[in-house]
């Protein structure tokens, strides 16, 4: 085994991770819209729709605001370590923790969504 891959001190510091930025961060993420500045009445405003159920993808999306989380993308290389080592417990922490990121993820995109796209 090659000792300069560090992977312990790797696992150490993605765990660390998870617990200052745990995943339900992210699933119960509800930006606060309060802080905006009220609009200015005496300015005529035409009301203008710039997204359109045709393409959600015009959608505004909140993820921008998000709270740190990390991907399977953020950790495929120390995946692909610990399959290489094939050290279970690693991979068992890789695995669970892209999991629950992305679980977070897409509860956040459900209520995105039903909110339709708005805050």
């Amino acid at each position: 085994m090659n000792r300069g891959y560090q992977e312990s001190e790797a696992l150490s510091v993605l765990i660390r991770f998870n617990t200052l930025y745990p995943s339900a961060n992210i699933a119960n993420f509800r930006p606060i819209t309060s802080s905006l500045p009220s609009p200015d009445t005496s300015v005529t405003r035409v009301p203008l729709q710039l997204s359109s159920s045709l393409y959600p993808e015009t959608s505004p999306s909140l993820v921008s605001s998000l709270p740190p989380y990390l991907t399977f993308q953020d950790l495929k290389l120390l995946h692909l370590r610990f399959v290489e080592l094939e050290d279970k417990k690693g991979l068992g922490y890789v695995k669970g923790i892209s999991k629950g990121y992305e679980a977070g993820l897409a509860h956040f995109r459900n209520w995105e969504k039903k909110m339709g796209g708005k805050s």
